[in-house]
């Protein structure tokens, strides 16, 4: 027998495995190399990941407040393809 995941057990685990990639990245940048000018495109490229990591945990955080209440049904909450926001492409700055 299968175990199936409810929805919320799906999203809080997606939240906090997402959380810790960006704490690390957020740590990361806080200790930048100062004045390590070869490290600019990396240094940028976290921004962008954590960026992007910090708009996925908000957007699963969202995701997750209709269900608390919605008695874990097997689509309760969850937004339909069609009502997701579309990426703007700019970056999240936490």
């Amino acid at each position: 027998m299968t175990i199936t995941p409810t929805p919320s057990e799906l999203l809080d685990t997606s939240i906090a495995q997402l959380r810790t990639p960006a704490a690390f990245l957020r740590e990361q940048l806080g200790h930048r190399m100062e004045g390590m000018t070869s490290c600019s495109a990396q240094i940028a490229a976290c921004r962008e990941a954590l960026g992007a990591l910090s708009v996925l945990v908000v957007r699963l955080q969202a995701a997750r407040e209709p269900l608390a209440g919605a008695g874990e049904s097997e689509h309760a909450g969850l937004p339909s393809r069609y009502d997701r926001p579309r990426a703007s492409g700019t970056v999240f700055e936490p």
